[in-house]
């Protein structure tokens, strides 16, 4: 059965991909596609709806100066599976640059404003052929962390948090451009990395990762996520939470499929289909039940 549902669909997987199956592909350019808010001037077509973007920015950081505008991946186009050389399944991967002042701007300000939603998908058919050409939609990741002993973990999102306030998640975040590189081994960087700071194992416990898909987040305007599967070798006691999540569950992938089955948790999209994918690809579960989630 297709892996989607009204909030989430899975794009491109299931599969199990680990690094050296995955290629970035050139963007065709010396500078990378980029849509910031450095660039609105030069991005976009449409005078008034720059005028827009920008007035929703100063609005928000005038509401919260804290607010920074840093740099984030964009995923160009859908990911293209194809196969190498040597007959092997790789998939395609074209990023460009986005920042969080786009996405507060654009995003974050159409969840809160049908109207300004419905204004923006609009003027993407129009200028684009897109109706989500104007949304920021960095590229966010989340995995599955698996320990030796079949443990896994499941955080639980502060209250204080911009988006899904208090939701569960799985450990994950957003690849910066500024600390990780336009390659593919950026990519499986940025997930180790979030993934040490926010349950608190060193990276070089993760022994094994693998892509198993990638997922947009419909009821955030197609927003991209890269799924991840991690093992480590060390036991799941050793997961613990960090200044970066307010609560961390630790439970065996039965317990786990019965919270997803059950609805026992309340799951951010991005992560309701990670663990689609990844019981998909496990024995012995069947996902039937997100039939009626559609």
């Amino acid at each position: 059965m297709p892996l989607e549902t009204k909030l989430w669909k899975i794009i491109t997987g299931p599969f199990q991909l680990p690094e050296n199956q995955i290629v970035v592909m050139p963007t065709g350019s010396v500078s990378v596609p980029e849509y910031t808010l450095d660039s609105l001037d030069l991005r976009l077509r449409d005078f008034e709806v720059r005028q827009k973007i920008k007035e929703r920015w100063i609005e928000a950081s005038k509401a919260n100066p804290r607010l920074t505008p840093g740099l984030k991946f964009r995923l160009i186009d859908e990911p293209v599976r194809a196969t190498d050389a040597h007959s092997a399944e790789v998939i395609r991967f074209k990023f460009g640059i986005t920042d969080y002042g786009i996405f507060v701007a654009t995003n974050s300000a159409a969840r809160k404003d049908a109207e300004f939603a419905q204004y923006l998908m609009e003027n993407g058919r129009v200028f684009y052929n897109d109706p989500h050409a104007y949304f920021s939609n960095p590229m966010g990741n989340c995995a599955v962390v698996e320990s030796v002993d079949g443990k896994i973990a499941l955080i639980k999102r502060a209250e204080t948090m911009h988006e899904y306030p208090g939701f569960y998640d799985t450990p994950g975040g957003h690849p910066e451009p500024k600390q990780h590189t336009f390659d593919t081994k950026g990519q499986f960087d940025a997930i180790k990395d979030e993934v040490s700071e926010e349950i608190g194992i060193p990276v070089e416990s993760i022994e094994e990762a693998r892509i198993i898909g990638v997922t947009t987040n419909l009821e955030n305007f197609g927003k991209p996520d890269l799924l991840f599967h991690l093992k480590t070798g060390l036991k799941g006691d050793k997961m613990s939470v960090s200044e970066e999540v307010s609560a961390v569950e630790i439970m065996d992938k039965n317990e786990l499929y019965a919270h997803f089955r059950n609805g026992t948790r309340n799951i951010v999209p991005p992560s309701q289909a990670l663990l689609a994918a990844y019981y998909s690809l496990q024995a012995g579960y069947e996902l039937d039940f997100l039939r009626n989630k559609k």
